[in-house]
C-alpha cells in the first residue's frame, strides 16, 4: 500500500497504534477461534489440570494466537513459538502431548 501498488488489504493484521498512524483500519473483520490440538491419545482436554506444566504451541507471528495462548495458558503451561505451526504439528507427531 505504501508503494502504491495495491489500493487495500485484507489480513489478519494486528491493528497497533503504529499501524493506525499510518493507515485507516476497518474492522476487525474476523473473529479469531482458537482450537487446541493434542495427540490422538493425548490425556490433554483443555482443562488447566491436564495442561499442568506442558508447552503449548504457538506459530511466530501470528500476534492473536500468542496474546490469547499467553493470557489462558502461562500461569500453568509453557508457551512455545514455533516459526511454522507444521513444525508444532511434528512435535505432536512424534509423542509430545
Amino acid at each position: 500500500m505504501q508503494s502504491g501498488q495495491i489500493d487495500a488489504l485484507i489480513n489478519t493484521y494486528a491493528m497497533s497504534k503504529e499501524r493506525q498512524e499510518k493507515f485507516t483500519m476497518v474492522g476487525p473483520y474476523i473473529r479469531p477461534t482458537f482450537r487446541l490440538i493434542v495427540g490422538a491419545n493425548s490425556k490433554v482436554d483443555g482443562t488447566e489440570a491436564t495442561l499442568l506444566g506442558k508447552a503449548i504451541g504457538v506459530e511466530r507471528g501470528s500476534a492473536a494466537n500468542l496474546k490469547y495462548a499467553n493470557a489462558t495458558f502461562s500461569n500453568y503451561a509453557t508457551i512455545q513459538q514455533y516459526d511454522q505451526i507444521n513444525d508444532a504439528i511434528l512435535d505432536l507427531n512424534t509423542g509430545r502431548d
